[in-house]
């Protein structure tokens, strides 16, 4: 799973309250929406190979694709909870993906 990426649609409205995974209704009521891919969360991958020179483990931003006008803060806030929820889905997939697949594989 270390070649994984996570995407995820993150909306801002109009107040500055971010939403996550937008249905088409409520992408009406956005003021803008960015789309953005993570790498796989550093828990599913060999923990030595995602490791930085400084010790931090390698997470970041692979690409990003906004609509409408965003606020520079609105996109890191977008990144921060996008961040956050990408590390969730990649917990789940590993986790899910853990229980189905044979041993010796």
């Amino acid at each position: 799973m270390k070649h994984l990426a996570v995407a995820i649609g993150c909306g801002v409205l109009a107040d500055g309250a971010v939403i996550l995974d937008t249905s088409k209704a409520e992408e009406q009521q956005l003021k803008s929406f960015a789309h953005l891919v993570f790498p796989n969360s550093s828990k599913s991958v060999d923990v030595k190979e995602s490791q930085q020179k400084d010790g931090q483990s390698e997470r970041g931003l692979i690409t990003s694709i906004t609509h409408g006008v965003m606020s520079e803060d609105d996109y890191f806030n977008c990144i921060e909870r996008g961040l956050a929820a990408s590390a969730r889905i990649s917990d789940f997939m590993r986790t899910t993906l853990q229980k189905h697949t044979p041993d010796y594989l």
